[in-house]
């Protein structure tokens, strides 16, 4: 299953959580489009994902895939479900920030042993170690700019965010739409990988819902970009099951490289 992005899921979510809490349980049909290229060879794909949301509760299913992702927001716990292999995967939100932690130290490390063998690689890939050096080490801003657009009938003022010359997202967001609490439980499961406080008071300025988004990574000789928006929104009653690990289903070990 390809692995959504940080941006992507928020985007999606927010959407899903304006949506359940103004009229109830909600499925959302959501497109993420990548456009990529990595040491000179291109890749383009498009990923379709339905959302379902209702009373604090998220599932996320790709299409084509066996594997589903589940977000109890009221028990702060995810779950991961492979329904090819019939198992499933659980943390709670403090556990996954830990987790989280430890693997971002331990890839800084690595990144801080490559650099000190920088100079016997190729200049292309000593260019790109040195940018991601300096993203691990830049700072989040948001700026809101002038422009507007209209998106399903909401008026949307452009966002911009950065880390550093590495990263660069507009967002779209419109201020007529409630998010609610459970967005901000959703963006602590979303933001466990990352311990900058500076961030959380950066993302405090968008003002409102992001309903389209396009993030640019740079990275010298790879890049890529994403655009990722809601093409269909329907409102109704969503069935306690399709938020519940099926019955049977053998329980494994949470890994965070199969998180969805």
């Amino acid at each position: 299953m390809r692995k959504l992005t940080f941006y992507s899921v928020l985007l999606l979510a927010a959407v899903a959580f304006t949506a359940a809490n103004a009229l109830g349980g909600y499925i959302l049909k959501n497109v993420s489009e990548e456009n990529s290229s990595v040491m000179g060879a291109a890749n383009k794909g498009k990923t379709n994902t339905t959302i379902y949301y209702e009373d604090g509760m998220l599932k996320t299913v790709e299409e084509g895939s066996r594997e589903v992702t589940i977000i109890d927001l009221n028990k702060n716990i995810l779950y991961n479900i492979n329904h090819g292999k019939k198992t499933y995967s659980q943390i709670d939100l403090a556990e996954l920030q830990a987790k989280a932690g430890a693997m971002k130290k331990h890839a800084e490390k690595q990144m801080e042993d490559a650099m000190a063998r920088m100079e016997n690689m190729p200049p292309e890939q000593q260019e790109m170690m040195k940018q991601m050096m300096g993203t691990m080490n830049a700072k989040f801003k948001v700026q809101k700019t002038s422009e507007t657009k209209d998106i399903l009938g909401y008026k949307c003022t452009k966002y911009v965010m950065t880390r550093g010359n590495m990263l660069k997202i507009d967002m779209w967001v419109t201020d007529d739409l409630d998010v609610g609490d459970s967005y901000q439980k959703f963006m602590q499961f979303m933001m466990a990988h990352e311990s900058d406080e500076g961030m959380f008071d950066e993302l405090k300025k968008i003002d409102g819902v992001a309903l389209e988004t396009e993030s640019y990574i740079n990275m010298g000789p790879s890049n890529v970009r994403n655009r990722d928006y809601t093409k269909e929104i329907k409102e109704t009653n969503i069935d306690d099951s399709e938020f519940k690990v099926p019955e049977g289903y053998k329980k494994e070990e949470f890994s965070l490289e199969n998180a969805g």
